[in-house]
């Protein structure tokens, strides 16, 4: 934990020498905080779900995926990453939302997976992560996902972004976290609002690809990707961890 100004965070973002990961702290009011510590769960997890959507050619034809890298052209904004953030390909020829400047700024979808970081709205915290997405311009699903030790078990909660007539976006529900379950725990979401189309938008062929978009919706299987994440090799996933976050409680 360190003071430290806007400035400092953002060049401690663009900075190829970190002694700590961004994508494992948050600035928030001039502070940056250690949200959520190395842990293999996490990383495995967030890489399944990343693998599991682009497995799905209609998916990986017609969205891009960004990874964590910052919402660039957003000077007013936190300087947040995501664990996985996707948008649509510049194909679409969709029109931009207000605020969005460019494809490299339109995001529709957040992903964010934590072990140490809990279920709740205090600052760093899953639900309070949420709320401070569905203020970024474009973003129209978050889905958070926790996960335990040796993922042994996981919850999620899908928020859905509504905006209101100015195009800001209104208060997230509040929503109880659901299990991930055999056989199946699927998510499912509105092709066109992944797509930044407008709704009954008919959608565009890919010029280069053969491959649809599902529609009207797609889904996602979330015990599949834990599934497949428990197939990981145990030496190199899951070593002893004891760091505890502040960000965390019972």
């Amino acid at each position: 934990v360190c003071k430290a100004t806007k400035d400092d965070w953002r060049d401690y973002l663009d900075s190829e020498n970190q002694a700590l990961k961004s994508k494992r702290c948050e600035w928030i009011e001039g502070t940056i905080y250690i949200v959520e510590p190395s842990s293999q769960e996490r990383e495995c997890f967030s890489r399944e779900v990343e693998h599991a959507l682009l497995a799905q050619r209609g998916f990986d034809a017609y969205m891009t995926a960004w990874g964590s890298a910052v919402i660039p052209g957003l000077p007013d904004l936190p300087d947040y990453e995501p664990d996985d953030g996707y948008g649509p390909a510049n194909f679409m020829g969709a029109p931009f939302p207000p605020g969005v400047q460019d494809y490299l700024s339109w995001y529709t979808l957040i992903i964010e997976v934590g072990k140490w970081r809990s279920w709740g709205y205090g600052a760093g915290m899953l639900d309070w992560k949420a709320a401070e997405w569905a203020q970024f311009p474009g973003v129209r699903y978050i889905l958070c996902v926790k996960v335990t030790d040796r993922l042994a078990t996981a919850d999620y909660k899908l928020y859905r972004v509504e905006r209101g007539g100015n195009d800001e976006a209104l208060p997230l529900p509040e929503l109880d976290p659901v299990p991930v379950v055999g056989p199946q725990t699927m998510v499912t979401f509105d092709s066109r609002e992944l797509l930044g189309l407008p709704p009954g938008e008919n959608i565009p062929s890919n010029p280069y690809s053969c491959d649809r978009f599902p529609d009207p919706s797609f889904s996602l299987d979330l015990y599949e990707v834990l599934e497949t994440a428990w197939q990981e090799p145990d030496d190199s996933l899951f070593g002893a961890v004891t760091v505890h976050s502040s960000f965390s409680r019972s």
